[in-house]
C-alpha cells in the first residue's frame, strides 16, 4: 500500500508541467503566498525527491521550500493546511539525507519564527465551534511544535476541544451544512493527533469517537470503494485518499488492539479506496476530480476548488495514507465487498446505504439543494465505471458548484406524480425511513414521501437480479441515464419498456413495464451530462454487464 499512495502522489505531480510550475512560481513571486496550494506543490515535490522521484524538479523543489519557509511565518496564507506539509517534507529530507542539514536546520529556524496565534486564520477559544480549519491547526502546530521544540499544548488543546461538541450520536464530525467529505477530512485529521503523539487531556474523548464512527465510516463505502456523496467538495480525487488515510489509521488501530480481523477488513477497505482511482487515470489529461471536461473550465468544482490547489491535494491526502499505512496488516474482505447490509446515518446527514449481491446505492433523506437532491443519488456495481449510472444527484439552480448548465429543478432518481395538472417530483421532497429487510436472497429499504401531502411509498432493493425500484400511489419514476463525461459521448438505447446506456466497455440497463416516450430533460451534476426520461412504471430493474465486445 504504502508504494501504492507513492504512486498516486506521482501521479498527481505530474499533472503539473514544468511550465505550470515554474508560473506558479511567478505567480507567488509576484503576488504573494495567498493560499495553502502553493505550499502543498512544494512539500510533495520535496516527499517525493526524498524517495528518488520527481528529481528532475529538484532545484525548483528548494527555491519552492525556501519561498514557503521564509513567507508562511509573515502571512496568512491558509497556514492551517500547509504547516503539516512542509515539515513533514522536512522531516522527511533529514530522514534520507536528500537536502543538506544547513538547509534543513534554516527551515527548521524560520519556522520557530511562527506564531501560531497570528499566522493561522482560525484560532478558536476553549470549546468555541469554528468548523474543520480548527483541526488543520491543531494538526500542523503539534508537527511544528516537535520539530521546533516549543511547548503549544495550550493552543493544541484549544483547538481540539473547539471540535469536541460538533459530532453527532454516531461519532461523525458535523461540519456546518454536515457535508459529507469534511465529516472523514476532520476525523483523518484527529487520527493524526493520535498518530502525531497527542495525549493532551482530549486523548481520551478523540479515541471515543474514533471508535464510535468507525462501523459508520467504512459501511458508507460504495460498492467500487467510492467516498459517499452529499455536500461540498464531493467527487475530487482526493476524496479517495481522505478514507484511504482513515481506514489505514483504523486497520493500524484495531491491530495494536489485538483486533486482527477488524484491522484486516480497515486495510481491504483502504485498498478499494485507493483502486476506486485507477480508471481515471488514463485519457489525455489528468484533471482533478470525476469528469473530462477542460481542467480550466471549472465544471464540478466549488469556487475554491480550482486545479493548481485541488490536484495536489491528492498527492497530499496519499502522503497522509501512506504514513498512516502498516503494510504488516494483511488485507481481509472489506463490508463494501462483501455486502449483506443495510448502513443508517444520523439525521443529521440523512443518508441510507444498501450494499449487497455485488451493488450498492445511496439514498439521501433530505437533502442539501445547494449540491444534492433527495432521493437515490447513487447506483453502482463492482467493477463497472463509478458514473455509468449515477454517483451523485443533480442539484437545482444556483447550485454551489459549477455544472455545464443549470438543472431546471433538483432532480434524483426518484419518483413522480401528475397530479390536478401539475408534476410533483420526490427529488424536492424529503423521504421518511420505513424500515428494512435483509436476508440471503435480498436487501431492501422501504421510505414514504408526502409531495404536497400525496401519500408515496417505495422501496429500494438489491438482489442477485439486480437493483430494484418499487412505488404505490404515483405516476413513475423519473430515470437520468448518463450521456457525457466532458471528452466522450456514451451510447444510450431506446425502445419500450427499456433503456440502456454503454460506457467503457460497460452497459447498464434500465428495465421496465411501460412504453418509452422518447422526450427528455437534460440535468448536469459534477460528472457530467445526462438525459432524464419520464416512465410511468412502478417498478425498475436496473442490472449491470461487460459489454461484449
Amino acid at each position: 500500500m504504502k508504494e501504492i499512495y507513492l504512486d498516486i502522489m506521482e501521479t498527481a505531480l505530474n499533472a503539473y508541467d514544468k511550465e505550470r510550475i515554474l508560473a506558479y512560481i511567478d505567480e507567488v513571486k509576484t503576488d504573494g503566498l495567498t493560499e495553502h496550494g502553493f505550499a502543498r506543490l512544494a512539500a510533495n515535490l520535496a516527499i517525493l525527491n526524498a524517495f528518488g522521484r520527481c528529481t528532475e524538479y529538484f532545484d525548483i523543489m528548494l527555491e519552492m521550500m525556501d519561498m514557503c519557509c521564509e513567507k508562511m511565518p509573515e502571512t496568512r496564507a491558509a497556514n492551517e493546511f500547509s504547516v503539516r506539509e512542509i515539515v513533514c517534507a522536512l522531516n522527511l529530507c533529514r530522514e534520507k539525507k536528500t537536502v543538506s542539514e544547513e538547509r534543513i536546520q534554516k527551515w527548521t529556524s524560520l519556522l520557530a519564527g511562527f506564531d501560531p496565534y497570528t499566522k493561522y486564520n482560525v484560532v478558536t477559544k476553549p470549546f468555541e465551534s469554528k468548523g474543520n480549519w480548527a483541526a488543520f491547526g491543531a494538526v500542523s502546530e503539534i508537527v511544528r511544535s516537535k520539530l521546533c521544540g516549543i511547548d503549544s499544548s495550550v493552543f493544541i488543546d484549544n483547538q481540539i476541544s473547539s471540535l469536541l461538541n460538533d459530532f453527532d450520536e454516531n461519532g461523525m464530525y458535523k461540519d456546518p451544512h454536515n457535508p459529507m467529505v469534511y465529516d472523514y477530512v476532520t476525523r483523518v485529521l484527529l487520527d493524526y493527533m493520535l498518530y502525531a503523539g497527542y495525549n493532551g487531556q482530549y486523548r481520551a474523548q478523540l479515541e471515543d469517537k474514533i471508535l464510535k464512527a468507525a462501523p459508520f465510516s467504512i459501511k458508507l463505502q460504495s460498492v467500487t470503494g467510492e467516498m459517499p456523496f452529499g455536500g461540498r467538495s464531493n467527487q475530487f480525487f482526493h476524496n479517495q485518499m481522505w478514507i484511504a488515510a482513515d481506514y489505514e489509521f483504523l486497520a493500524a488501530f484495531f491491530a495494536s488492539r489485538g483486533e486482527t480481523e477488524k484491522a484486516g477488513e480497515f486495510k481491504a477497505a483502504a485498498l478499494c479506496a485507493a483502486k476506486n482511482l485507477a480508471p481515471w487515470f488514463g485519457g489525455k489529461s489528468l484533471r482533478s476530480l470525476k469528469n473530462r471536461y477542460p481542467v480550466d473550465s471549472m465544471i464540478g468544482c466549488e469556487g475554491y476548488g480550482y486545479f493548481n490547489k485541488y490536484m495536489v491535494t491528492l498527492a497530499s491526502m496519499a502522503y497522509l495514507a501512506y504514513q498512516f499505512a502498516d503494510d504488516s496488516i494483511r488485507p481481509a474482505e472489506a463490508p463494501c465487498e462483501k455486502g449483506g447490509y443495510v448502513c443508517r446515518t444520523s439525521d443529521t446527514f440523512h443518508k441510507v446505504v444498501l450494499n449487497g449481491f455485488g451493488y450498492s446505492m445511496e439514498i439521501d433523506t433530505n437533502a442539501d439543494f445547494h449540491y444534492d437532491a433527495c432521493g437515490l443519488g447513487k447506483l453502482q456495481k463492482y467493477g463497472s465505471p463509478d458514473t455509468l449510472c449515477l454517483s451523485v444527484p443533480f442539484p437545482p439552480s444556483g447550485a454551489s458548484y459549477k455544472t455545464e448548465k443549470d438543472n431546471i429543478r433538483a432532480m434524483s432518481l426518484c419518483p413522480y406524480l401528475e397530479k390536478d395538472g401539475k408534476t410533483l417530483y420526490g427529488s424536492e421532497y424529503p423521504l421518511a425511513y420505513a424500515g428494512e429487510r435483509v436476508t440471503d436472497n435480498e436487501i431492501t429499504a422501504r421510505f414514504t414521501q408526502e409531495p404536497d401531502g400525496n401519500r408515496i411509498e417505495l422501496s429500494y432493493s438489491l438482489s442477485s437480479a439486480g437493483a430494484e425500484l418499487k412505488l404505490t400511489s404515483a405516476t413513475g419514476f423519473m430515470l437520468p441515464v448518463f450521456e457525457y463525461d466532458g471528452e466522450s459521448f456514451t451510447k444510450i438505447m431506446e425502445k419500450d419498456g427499456e433503456l440502456a446506456v454503454s460506457y467503457q466497455n460497460h452497459i447498464c440497463r434500465f428495465l421496465f413495464d411501460a412504453p418509452l416516450d422518447k422526450q427528455f430533460e437534460r440535468y448536469y451534476n459534477r460528472n457530467g451530462r445526462y438525459r432524464v426520461y419520464k416512465i410511468p412504471a412502478k417498478s425498475i430493474r436496473i442490472t449491470f454487464e461487460e459489454e461484449s465486445i
